[in-house]
């Protein structure tokens, strides 16, 4: 299988941005790997892309500061989560990429309204606050203004720079994100 991320290969404008194709990673220990569904464009994408943000790296780097995807596999140790799940995470950097490997003390479950599997409800209400909290601050956004597939991300970024009181920007994997795919989150 074939990994496609978005690089900054220097800082600047999105002409910096470069699509990559590379290996799968593979899930270390204590590690989800995530298919990812839809990364959030942020204005602090932008100020890493441009190398004024506090949490920049040097290039080459992979931006991304939220992703929500489904777990793809499964690294030794890992309880909690299956193969299948749909999750929600934060990684700030890694996020335009078709595949993500996280900690799992990273990803937060989400769930959909209609559970075929019988949850114990402490666990929904564990996970369900753990969402609500990065919603409360403000590090997440459930508010989809316009979508990109991950090889037009430097257009998202430039609509972005033109428009930085846009609430949402997503990029998405156009071979999952379908309607009966988000049926099924």
């Amino acid at each position: 299988m074939v990994n496609q991320r978005v690089i900054v290969s220097g800082f600047g404008g999105p002409e910096y941005l470069r699509v990559i194709e590379e290996e799968v990673p593979r899930p270390g220990v204590g590690e989800v790997r995530v298919r990812v569904l839809a990364a959030g464009v942020s204005f602090a994408d932008l100020l890493m892309r441009e190398g004024v943000h506090p949490e920049r790296r040097r290039p080459p780097f992979t931006l991304g500061w939220d992703v929500v995807g489904r777990v793809d596999a499964l690294g030794e140790k890992v309880r909690g989560f299956h193969e299948g799940q749909t999750v929600a995470a934060l990684p700030i950097r890694g996020g335009y990429s078709r595949f993500l490997c996280l900690p799992d003390g990273r990803a937060v479950k989400l769930y959909s309204i209609q559970m075929r599997k019988r949850r114990h409800p402490k666990d929904f209400l564990h996970d369900l606050g753990r969402l609500l909290m990065l919603l409360g601050k403000g590090e997440i956004s459930p508010v989809v203004a316009r979508r990109f597939d991950l090889q037009n991300a430097a257009a998202a970024h430039e609509l972005l720079a033109r428009k930085a009181f846009c609430r949402k920007i997503v990029l998405t994997d156009p071979d999952l994100l379908t309607s009966r795919t988000m049926a099924n989150a």
